[in-house]
């Protein structure tokens, strides 16, 4: 595929915070109440992936993107739009470059195919009062997140990951872990 065919080939549809790599699907249940959710993978519009440069690692490159789209941006300055990658995969290493699904660079869930959502952690030693404050201060500002706040970016279901060494594995039981991500791109 040319760069001209994928700048035809649109990024996913995405916001902010838990929306940040997908827009969450509205279901109108059978009873009439309606409800937001991740959308499930096999949901997801035809997308153009996201390729970032030699030396970015996996944890690093999903920083990059979500801060991009805290700050309203389609990319990080350091990434480029590229071709969809294949159907089930969230995630190509080739030649050391590492490719993301724009909507699902965190994988989705193997079971029923509901797609990860951005997650962080915050100190367990935190008050209520001061987590509160974090909250407020994230809000006023913009932040991406609450200060002292780290984005988790998980194991991914093998069989999601499309390596140059062909690994591959089932998805219910084989996991890659982001540091054995970024160990396939030396």
């Amino acid at each position: 595929m040319s760069a001209a065919d994928d700048e035809a080939v649109p990024l996913a549809p995405h916001g902010r915070g838990f929306e940040a790599f997908t827009s969450w699907a509205t279901v109108v249940r059978a009873d009439g109440v309606v409800q937001t959710r991740p959308p499930k993978y096999s949901e997801l519009p035809s997308r153009a992936s996201i390729q970032f440069p030699r030396g970015v690692g996996y944890r690093t490159a999903i920083e990059d993107l979500y801060e991009a789209r805290q700050r309203g941006q389609e990319l990080p300055a350091n990434a480029e739009i590229a071709s969809p990658l294949p159907e089930g995969v969230v995630l190509r290493v080739v030649e050391g470059r590492l490719t993301v699904d724009s909507a699902a660079p965190l994988g989705y869930d193997p079971g029923d195919g509901t797609v990860m959502t951005p997650e962080y952690t915050l100190p367990a030693s935190l008050s209520p009062t001061q987590l509160k404050a974090l909250f407020d201060e994230q809000r006023a500002m913009g932040l991406p997140m609450p200060r002292g706040a780290t984005l988790l970016v998980p194991d991914l279901p093998l069989c999601q990951v499309l390596l140059e060494s062909g690994a591959s594995g089932a998805c219910h039981d084989d996991r890659i872990s982001p540091a054995e991500i970024d160990w396939a791109l030396r």
